[in-house]
């Protein structure tokens, strides 16, 4: 068997800290339970969000959180079915399924709008970011936070690189 190699560039999540604004905001996601895994395994939203989640499989699932910011518990609903939770608050929601100890993911709920993943090339774009100074976080949920003070220009771009 071939295992499939998982870019794990697309689980990190890079946001600015204490910045309100941003071109995301609270929405509806979905996050899906397919093949005993959660996917995505990070996701990234606003506080405010409602996140879905999906049952995929054709087997039972139960997803639950102790997470400090939003616990909850989804008691088990078979296939085809999906349950709603939303998070008001900012934090990490680690998620867990109680019949299937190996299913893991993360939220990572924040309270700006301004936050990205690198894509396949390693790139990411924050747009509309206010003149000033401004702190940037990248997390990952297995790695050490980095953090960059960075100041953005009246007009014009900045290039800002980081390395987990």
């Amino acid at each position: 068997r071939n295992p499939t190699r998982v870019d794990e560039n697309a689980n990190v999540v890079i946001f600015l800290l204490d910045t309100p604004g941003g071109q995301n905001k609270p929405t509806r996601v979905r996050l899906d339970q397919n093949n005993r895994q959660f996917a995505p395994y990070v996701l990234p939203i606003y506080q405010g969000s409602t996140v879905e989640f999906v049952n995929d499989d054709s087997i039972f699932h139960s997803v639950y959180s102790q997470s400090e910011c939003r616990p909850f518990h989804l008691p088990e609903y078979p296939q085809g079915e999906s349950r709603e939770i939303t998070f008001p608050q900012a934090g990490i929601v680690e998620l867990f399924c109680a019949i299937h100890p190996e299913m893991n993911a993360y939220l990572l709920v924040l309270d700006s709008g301004f936050f990205a993943s690198p894509d396949a090339g390693h790139q990411f774009r924050l747009d509309n970011v206010p003149a000033g100074k401004h702190v940037i976080k990248a997390w990952h949920p297995r790695l050490p936070p980095v953090t960059r003070v960075f100041e953005v220009p009246a007009k014009g771009s900045v290039h800002v690189e980081l390395t987990l």
